[in-house]
C-alpha cells in the first residue's frame, strides 16, 4: 500500500472512531443529565406500597394513589411485570419510547407493561405533563397521550402559564377524536391525578430507588443498564432481561 492510501486508510480508522466515541459520549450525557430527582413541597404523606392487582407487582387504586392503580398494556395478569420509571420531559425517556413500545408489540402477549412518573428537577413543565397524561387516562387515552407528549415535546416543553395548557389540550385533541376536551382541561387540577403522580414519584423513591430517569424494573428488582453504550445495547439488555424473567417462571410453572 503507497504512503498517500496508508494515510487515507488512517484518516478513515480516526473518522470512524471519532463517531464511535461520540456516540458514547452524546448516549451518556444524555442519559445521566437525568440523575436528579425532583423534591416535593409540603409533608411527606405516609405511601402504601401494597399491591393486591392482578399481579403482585401492580398497585391498584386507592385512597392514596387518588383511586388511580398501574397504567397497564400488554398482558394485565402476566407473572412478568416490566415497570419504566420516567420523566415526560426527559430527553433520554423520549429516545427510549420507540424502544419500550417495539418491545411491548413484541412481548405484549406474555408481559405487562407499566409506565410510572418519575419527576426530574429542573424539568419545570414535567409534572404539569404528567397531569396532562393522567387526564387523557381518565378517557381512556393514557398511552396515546405518552407517546404523543414525547413525540411533540418541542411544541410544550419551553412554554408556561396558559400557552402550556392550551399545548397540552391541542395535543390531547389530536389523539382523541372522541374526547371531551373541556373535561380534559378540568380534570388536569383535579386533586386525584395530583396524588397519583406524586404516589408513583414516592414509591420509585422511596421504595424502588430510583435515581434517574429512565429507569427499568421487571417485578420490582432494577434493570441494569449502567454499562449500556447506546440505544440498540439497551434495547438488547431490556429484551435480554424479558427473555429471562419468561424463562424464570416458565420453570417455576
Amino acid at each position: 500500500m503507497k504512503k498517500s492510501e496508508k494515510t487515507k486508510a488512517l484518516k478513515l480508522w480516526l473518522i470512524v472512531i471519532g463517531i464511535l466515541v461520540l456516540t458514547v459520549v452524546v448516549f451518556g450525557l444524555t442519559y445521566y443529565a437525568n440523575t436528579h430527582v425532583e423534591t416535593w413541597d409540603g409533608e411527606d404523606s405516609d405511601v402504601s406500597f401494597q399491591s393486591d392487582g392482578a399481579s403482585k407487582y401492580l398497585v391498584a387504586p386507592a385512597e392514596n394513589n387518588g383511586g388511580i392503580g398501574d397504567h397497564v398494556r400488554g398482558k394485565s395478569d402476566s407473572k412478568v411485570v416490566f415497570v419504566e420509571y420516567a420523566d415526560l420531559q426527559c430527553p433520554a425517556c423520549a429516545s427510549v419510547i420507540s424502544i419500550v413500545d417495539g418491545l411491548t408489540a413484541e412481548y405484549g402477549d406474555r408481559v405487562a407493561f407499566v409506565f410510572r412518573h418519575f419527576l426530574i428537577t429542573g424539568h419545570t413543565n414535567a409534572k404539569s405533563a404528567a397531569k396532562a397524561a393522567e387526564s387523557a387516562g381518565k378517557q381512556g387515552h393514557f398511552w396515546d397521550m405518552i407517546d404523543a407528549l414525547y413525540a411533540n415535546r418541542s411544541a410544550w416543553v419551553s412554554l408556561s402559564g396558559e400557552d402550556l395548557n392550551e399545548a397540552y389540550a391541542k395535543i390531547f385533541e389530536g389523539i382523541a377524536a372522541d374526547g371531551d376536551v373541556e373535561a380534559f382541561r378540568n380534570q388536569m387540577t383535579d386533586s386525584n391525578i395530583q396524588k397519583k403522580v406524586e404516589f408513583d414519584y414516592k414509591r420509585g423513591m422511596n421504595k424502588d430507588k430510583v435515581t434517574a430517569t429512565p429507569s427499568f424494573y421487571i417485578n420490582d428488582v432494577a434493570i441494569d443498564i449502567d454499562n449500556v453504550q447506546s440505544w440498540a445495547d439497551l434495547e438488547n439488555t431490556l429484551r435480554a432481561a424479558l427473555d429471562k424473567a419468561l424463562e424464570d417462571t416458565a420453570n417455576e410453572e
